[in-house]
């Protein structure tokens, strides 16, 4: 089942806490030798009947700042009619494969100490955005197997799991594994607001 742009990124502080996710101490690559991916500058929207826009910012180097604004568009509800920080961002590419490694935004509006990494693929001309999260079920194994550093914290509602390994094994790990079955829970497309008509 698809789930929407907060509950990916994490952005939502409860969402984070209830969900079982894949995060990782480093990213996939170092951000200072990291290529800037123009396609993302701009206000997108998610699922349908979402009231937020996402706006992709640039920052210094290949990072991203991504905020939330309420769709001017939608005045239905009032609620989330601020802007939110959701948090920062920026690309690693595998091959062909290209993927986000995102610093989330806390409560108390800094940057978490995790990363969360997501695939993304442009689709539909740039115009949309396919996004899938990292599996537990492949980290968990190679934890386990002694393959790759790590923690796995259960308790009775989550499992979380956290990469301790460096880039250059979490790399290695991606490159050996089944991208399709890695990255495996799609989230909701991102649809580009330009592209819309008025």
């Amino acid at each position: 089942m698809k789930t929407s742009l907060a509950a990916a990124f994490g952005f939502v502080l409860c969402l984070v806490l209830t969900s079982c996710m894949t995060e990782s101490v480093h990213p996939i690559s170092s951000p200072t030798t990291a290529v800037a991916d123009p396609r993302f500058i701009g206000d997108w929207r998610g699922a349908e009947g979402d009231d937020e826009i996402y706006r992709f910012v640039p920052r210094k180097g290949a990072w991203l700042h991504v905020i939330n604004l309420p769709d001017p568009s939608n005045n239905s509800t009032k609620l989330n009619r601020r802007v939110g920080e959701f948090g920062d961002a920026f690309p690693s590419v595998i091959g062909k494969n290209t993927f986000l490694n995102v610093l989330l935004t806390n409560e108390d509006g800094q940057p978490a100490k995790n990363y969360v990494l997501i695939r993304y693929k442009f689709t539909h001309g740039n115009r949309r955005i396919r996004m899938w999260t990292m599996s537990q079920d492949g980290p968990i194994s190679a934890i386990e197997a002694g393959k790759l550093k790590g923690k796995i914290v259960e308790d009775r509602f989550s499992k979380n799991v956290l990469l301790q390994d460096t880039s250059a094994n979490i790399l290695k790990f991606i490159q050996n594994s089944n991208i399709g079955d890695l990255f495996d829970e799609e989230l909701e497309p991102l649809r580009r607001v330009t592209s819309e008509k008025k």
